[in-house]
């Protein structure tokens, strides 16, 4: 069977690890293609709605199956699940780290389940393994905007206790306690991890946070809002605040500050590192479309 994978250079770079690990993990019987006109199965990023339906018509129109990896919902320009609907059942597979039935159960909408893959994203644990070192940040950030992923909210927690913050990503014009990289490679960012007590998972509304996984398997405990999607996979292991305005969000972050880090054990790295295995998820998978 021949699959197109994306490659999804103008979007984040947990989109590239998806992409590595359905490369690296296909079965001898999958057979990735640059060509995406000559596979039978085509590969989606869902992000937002306009664009996945233009890809789905595409699909249609060349006569491919389609599977959807489902990283936005509520945060697209179409919320409900009902408009969704025809595009899941549609779909050889939709796999997401969102309960996507319980979503539309909210929407007071019955869907099936045969085709849903419910799963988080992985780590790649030849690079980010268990590496504790002596704490050089008190918590590391991530991404492009910092209003939206607790940049704001963790650059002012570690300002007022003093602390120096880490952040991956542009330097979003932070303070002079933080420092900014974009663009490091793995094995420098397998270092940074080791060096953070905590690793934030805030992003607003949704997401999956991978810096928060490769962070935990790397010894940096993570910090999460308390919602669903993020407890789904993190809960034995995260601290989790509610999810609220820029100043309760400092505060709760300067409560779990106060309370003190408690490391990562290597026993917890271990679990995680079985939780959040790339092979065990994409062979997973794959199973599911073939």
């Amino acid at each position: 069977m021949r699959v197109f994978i994306p490659t999804a250079t103008n979007l984040s770079r947990a989109m590239t690890r998806v992409e590595d690990a359905l490369r690296k993990y296909a079965p001898p019987n999958v057979f990735p293609t640059v060509v995406e006109k000559s596979a039978a199965v085509v590969f989606i990023h869902v992000i937002g709605y306009p664009d996945t339906v233009r890809a789905v018509e595409e699909c249609r129109a060349r006569g491919q199956q389609y599977v959807m990896i489902q990283y936005c919902l509520r945060s697209t320009q179409k919320p409900n699940t009902a408009d969704w609907f025809q595009l899941w059942e549609d779909a050889l597979l939709v796999w997401s780290y969102y309960d996507l039935a319980q979503l539309a159960f909210e929407d007071s909408l019955m869907i099936s389940t045969e085709n849903l893959y419910c799963s988080p994203l992985g780590v790649d644990h030849d690079t980010f393994r268990y590496s504790p070192q002596p704490p050089r940040f008190l918590m590391m950030t991530s991404g492009y905007v910092a209003e939206t992923e607790g940049v704001r909210e963790v650059e002012e927690a570690t300002r007022l206790v003093g602390a120096s913050m880490f952040h991956l990503g542009p330097a979003l014009d932070l303070a002079g306690h933080v420092v900014s990289k974009h663009g490091i490679l793995d094995a420098e960012l397998s270092r940074i991890y080791g060096s953070c007590e905590f690793v934030a998972g805030l992003r607003r509304c949704e997401g999956f946070e991978l810096p928060a996984a490769e962070g935990l398997c790397s010894g940096a405990r993570p910090i999460l809002f308390d919602r669903p999607h993020y407890r789904k996979w993190y809960g034995q292991w995260g601290v989790f605040i509610p999810e609220e305005s820029h100043t309760d969000v400092v505060n709760s972050l300067l409560q779990v500050f106060a309370r003190g880090y408690q490391s990562v054990t290597a026993e917890e790295a271990a679990e995680a590192a079985l939780w959040f295995d790339w092979g065990r998820i994409i062979r997973e998978l794959y199973r599911r479309v073939m």
